[in-house]
């Protein structure tokens, strides 16, 4: 609660304001004293074709939210990754009970020993991120994600791995490595809380992380192994080229769309632009005698990242102006 030397009653008003109609005003200096904290969560689901399923879970969410200061921002879903991507931004009452109501919904709906996709994945409810955007740090995200952790163990049962700025001392902290490690091993790592995962709920990955951008470029007139070798290059070149600071690929075919696509997670999203990004790749695809026909944003991105680009200067067809963080 914003404290000051001047009327109490002014100050609520216009929170009951805020309250009442949800808005979120980063850029203003005001709003981070009025709104003790604001945080971006954006669970992943292992369901991407059946609406009514993620219908529920989504609502779930929004219900939990929606009291404590919170609101879903967007969602989206995909049928060939099956996959699902939600994302809140609340206070971190707001979004630890969303964490936890779409949880359990989506406990009770999915069943990963019938899901396939060509996304990897490891739970039901696969990733859960939390990053601070304001009124909080670091320390105040991973706080939030272990209490998080805990309460998915404790209540749902479920087996809970961190990573990132949350993971244990010793354990990995990087997403790749630790899927590597869960999936690809032969004796797969432990659970840093709750019991063994289950067949049909697998295991969440909760993690305290600053922002990153989920991007995919759709490629036209290539084949795999020109797709792989973009890949390859865009691996090798990352450290030494300005416009890919960061960034982590896989390259995937979709059969559903029948095209490649370059999947990225761009971890530094305020040290490159997203028009150099999709330069770069342009120029990658030309030399294989392809080119980028269709850029996906999933969930949110920081204004700075799109560095004044239109949406149609990157070929990003499905463009809701909810998905930018505007200030950031």
């Amino acid at each position: 609660m914003y404290r000051a030397s001047v009327s109490r009653w002014t100050h609520v008003s216009w929170l009951e304001v805020l309250r009442q109609r949800r808005i979120y005003l980063p850029q203003c200096g005001w709003y981070t004293r009025l709104m003790a904290d604001l945080y971006q969560c954006t669970p992943n689901f292992s369901e991407g074709r059946n609406s009514t399923r993620l219908e529920q879970i989504i609502e779930s969410g929004r219900a939990a939210a929606a009291p404590l200061q919170g609101e879903v921002r967007d969602w989206s879903y995909d049928g060939d990754h099956n996959r699902s991507v939600v994302t809140f931004l609340g206070t971190a009452s707001a979004v630890e009970a969303a964490a936890l109501a779409t949880a359990s919904t989506a406990m009770q709906l999915l069943d990963l020993r019938t899901h396939e996709g060509v996304h990897p994945r490891t739970g039901v409810l696969d990733v859960l991120p939390f990053t601070p955007l304001r009124g909080a740090g670091r320390n105040d995200a991973v706080e939030l994600a272990h209490r998080v952790g805990r309460r998915l163990a404790n209540e749902l049962e479920l087996a809970v791995n961190y990573y990132g700025w949350a993971a244990r001392p010793g354990r990995p902290e990087s997403l790749p490595l630790l899927r590597k490690l869960i999936i690809g091993a032969q004796e797969p790592l432990a659970p840093d809380e709750g019991p063994l995962p289950t067949a049909w709920a697998g295991r969440v990955l909760v993690s305290a992380r600053g922002p990153l951008v989920a991007c995919n470029m759709n490629i036209a007139g290539t084949r795999q192994s020109g797709l792989h070798r973009i890949v390859r290059r865009l691996r090798r070149e990352r450290d030494a080229v300005g416009e890919l600071a960061g960034v982590r690929a896989l390259a995937l075919y979709l059969p559903r769309r029948d095209t490649w696509q370059v999947s990225m997670n761009l971890t530094q999203p305020h040290d490159m632009t997203l028009p150099g990004l999709f330069a770069y790749l342009n120029r990658c695809a030309a030399e294989e005698g392809a080119t980028v026909v269709e850029t996906e944003i999933i969930g949110l991105i920081p204004e700075s990242t799109l560095n004044g680009a239109s949406p149609r200067e990157v070929c990003w067809t499905n463009f809701n102006e909810r998905q930018v963080l505007r200030g950031f």
